[in-house]
């Protein structure tokens, strides 16, 4: 991926191209915004903001935070490498009225305002005591900004200027391995450093893009009085101190982003996802849950009155041995149910049972069924990945969406896994049945899903990191950015055992702006603690706070674990 770091981060801004992406035709600007409407995060509440900021600050892996503002926006109009640098980070956040605009034209909630000069201060006091390296404006400045959080927050800071070689940033936080990331350096170039962090590293650093973040920390720029950044005239304020920089952008950019907005809300988009009545699905016989998932058997235990009676066989000693009187053992009977809360190796169907991930779940629910965006769910063995698809998938149900779940395997190839998928839709009515001998390519599959306008389909793929074949993988992949690009009423869910995106989708960055990534990271000891002491009391079973401490212990963040500790 890097050919020569070092000719890289000191051969001058011509060498930073040395990182290049995959070369394809860039999307007309209208779906570059669509794309960026569906990625935004959207806060309806504090509460929810709250959410976001411990999931983007506590979760492992390289990830990256941006802000969308009207600018921004026209940006991504007349650079189309910058709205795929923008599409590539993990979290895309609003800021500014220009959005929210956007989002009333489109008739699509917008949530809270977050801008980064109050939301990045909140960020910074999350890594209180850690090791932040912030990156842009002028060198004087960026050093006062250390000097304030080594001082307020007992942070160890690292600073350099916004004005270097892109690679330079990557050689610098590869080798001090920094908690946070802190990009000042403004637009594009910021985005674009992001990016190549993000791909260019594999380690636990959060990444945040803060624009012109650190010339307000640092008091060289000075922020709007309190009424007019409520009032949504914070732009104003800074027009009238700067006039001739921000003419271009605020004067002649705020129009064109309104106008723009404009056609973007005539523009045809996908019709009503939701059909007035759909037919009821009738679930596959796979034992692989194509059709979704398989009934669990349970054998039902005969009432204990019907139970036949134990009687202990005569005990005979052996010979020339004295005689001795069996001691009577009580007899140990099974619940009436015979099965335990306790289910290591079979995932959870209801939300009240999903312990320690509704943040998750919502993100889930909010992207694949409100946003109509495809999903990726990644994270190590044990961590509740299928659990928390199968209660989406739940939900989803009975949301009127059809579901519909894949399990991959080694050797399975992409023909195989879709004409499956299309069997089980065809017998919902929503299209005609697939011929035999029909040629089935990404193409003709993505022309075929994108004429469903009678009901939302969401297709499940579990254990996609089980599938070998580099074919049907990159085959799948670019299924889902096709359809991602035709606005059908289809999305993917894609769940694999990895650590990291690029280990689940290999290396194919056009896929971020398609796929939301959603990363699951240990579930919390009072997530743990939970489940344990629930389902205890619901096998009557009485347990020592003590032992509840140690099978948290044991567990390490793990439900699996704590599920096989409680079988057992």
């Amino acid at each position: 991926m890097w050919p020569d770091r070092d000719r890289l981060a000191f051969g001058g801004g011509g060498e930073a191209l040395v990182f290049v992406f995959p070369r394809q035709k860039p999307p007309e600007w209208r779906q570059n915004w669509q794309a960026v409407v569906h990625q935004l995060e959207v806060t309806p509440d504090v509460a929810a903001k709250q959410v976001l900021l411990a999931d983007f600050t506590n979760r492992k892996g390289t990830r990256t935070l941006g802000f969308v503002n009207a600018h921004a926006m026209n940006t991504a109009v007349s650079n189309p490498e910058f709205a795929a640098d923008l599409l590539a980070l993990d979290y895309i956040v609003r800021d500014g009225v220009g959005v929210n605009a956007l989002h009333r034209m489109l008739g699509v909630r917008s949530g809270l305002n977050l801008n980064g000069t109050d939301l990045i201060p909140e960020m910074l006091a999350c890594f209180a005591g850690k090791r932040i390296a912030l990156f842009g404006t002028q060198q004087r400045l960026v050093d006062r900004v250390a000097a304030q959080l080594r001082r307020d927050l007992g942070c160890d800071v690292i600073a350099a200027d916004g004005f270097r070689a892109d690679g330079f940033y990557l050689q610098q936080v590869a080798a001090w391995q920094p908690d946070l990331v802190v990009l000042g350096m403004g637009m594009p170039k910021q985005e674009r450093v992001a990016r190549q962090l993000k791909y260019g590293l594999q380690q636990d650093v959060a990444i945040i893009c803060g624009g012109a973040i650190l010339d307000f920390l640092s008091g060289h720029v000075p922020r709007a009085p309190r009424w007019m950044r409520y009032s949504g005239l914070e732009w104003v304020f800074r027009l009238s101190r700067e006039p001739k920089r921000l003419f271009k952008r605020y004067v002649i950019g705020n129009p064109l982003f309104l106008l723009r907005s404009a056609v973007l809300a005539v523009w045809p988009r996908a019709p009503v996802r939701v059909p007035a009545k759909l037919r009821e699905r009738q679930p596959s016989a796979s034992p692989f849950g194509i059709g979704g998932p398989a009934e669990a058997f349970v054998p039902k235990a005969p009432p204990l009155a019907e139970l036949p009676a134990v009687v202990p066989a005569p005990f005979e000693p052996p010979a020339m041995a004295p005689a001795v009187t069996p001691i009577p053992l009580p007899l140990k009977t099974t619940p009436a149910t015979g099965v335990s809360a306790f289910s290591a190796n079979r995932p959870v169907v209801a939300r009240d049972q999903l312990f320690g991930r509704q943040a998750e779940l919502d993100r889930l629910l909010g992207w694949v069924l409100d946003q109509n965006g495809s999903a990726l769910v990644y994270g190590p063995r044990g961590y509740g990945k299928t659990s928390l698809v199968r209660v989406f998938g739940e939900i989803a149900d009975s949301r009127q969406h059809i579901v519909l779940y894949a399990s991959g395997s080694r050797r399975i190839d992409f023909e195989t896994l879709i004409r499956s998928y299309l069997a089980e839709i065809a017998d919902n009515g929503l299209l005609a049945p697939v011929e035999h001998d029909a040629e089935l390519t990404v193409q003709t599959v993505a022309t075929r899903l994108a004429g469903i306008t009678a009901g939302s389909v969401v297709l499940i793929i579990d254990e996609f990191d089980r599938i070998e074949r580099e074919d049907t993988r990159h085959a799948l992949i670019e299924l889902v950015k096709d359809i991602s690009d035709l606005t059908a009423l289809v999305r993917f869910v894609l769940v694999g055992v990895a650590t990291d995106v690029d280990s689940v989708l290999g290396y194919h960055p056009s896929i971020h702006r398609c796929v939301s990534s959603i990363g699951l990271s240990r579930l919390p000891s009072w997530a743990i603690e939970e489940l344990f002491v629930r389902k205890t009391a619901i096998d009557g079973l009485t347990v020592a706070p003590t032992l509840v401490d140690t099978v948290v212990t044991l567990a390490a963040g793990s439900a699996y674990h704590a599920q096989l500790i409680g079988q057992k």
